[in-house]
């Protein structure tokens, strides 16, 4: 059953669909069959296209998405052997929903950044903890300078693993013999070096 827009942009059934014909004519009341008015249509299977769109978006296997939406392809067994609790981490990874996703704070920026270049942040502010004055002692701080303090913390932690990346990465690629301008020096050198002239 063919569907046509009100005016609040909510669609419903189109009276003409026994008229509607593929090649026919375009239909007064829904436009059918102008592709463009029916891919805008809202329908069950709408749903079910964002549910893969969404989690293909979100880097889950676009097989698995397929698994998970009841298709049988080509890998449908090898998947449905890798168990449920597999199938949930996929899931779960996508972080599918579909309300609005809350704004994160600083602190929970920093430590998502900590956490995917490996570090736990608990731990790192726990080494802190000791090495730092006045920090080990929680009864003198609000809970407001305490969150203030541990982000800082956490950010400069953040910075400086960012840096030894960098450094690291400069150093290894210096490793090369001889610098760009001693490089160019050599081969002056060797044009203005005569050539020992061959005795025939």
């Amino acid at each position: 059953m063919q569907t046509h827009k009100t005016g609040a942009g909510i669609r419903k059934a189109c009276l003409n669909t026994a008229n509607h014909r593929r090649n026919g004519p375009v239909c007064g009341n829904c436009g059918y069959p102008n592709l463009a008015e029916k891919r805008n249509k809202l329908c069950f299977h709408s749903l079910r296209w964002y549910f893969r769109i969404q989690l293909t978006s979100q880097g889950v296997d676009r097989e698995y998405a397929e698994f998970l939406m009841g298709h049988k392809r080509a890998a449908y067994n090898d998947i449905r052997s890798k168990g449920p609790e597999f199938l949930r981490e996929q899931y779960m990874k996508a972080d599918f929903g579909i309300t609005p996703k809350p704004k994160l704070s600083d602190r929970q920026v920093i430590e998502a950044l900590l956490r995917a270049k490996g570090f736990n942040p608990t731990k790192l502010l726990r080494t802190e903890a000791f090495d730092s004055e006045g920090y080990s002692e929680p009864h003198r701080l609000t809970v407001e300078d305490r969150n203030t303090i541990e982000t800082r913390k956490l950010a400069e932690l953040f910075a400086k693993s960012v840096l030894d990346d960098a450094n690291s990465i400069l150093s290894s690629s210096s490793k090369c013999t001889g610098s760009p301008g001693e490089i160019r020096a050599g081969t002056r050198k060797q044009r203005y070096i005569k050539q020992p002239e061959k005795s025939s």
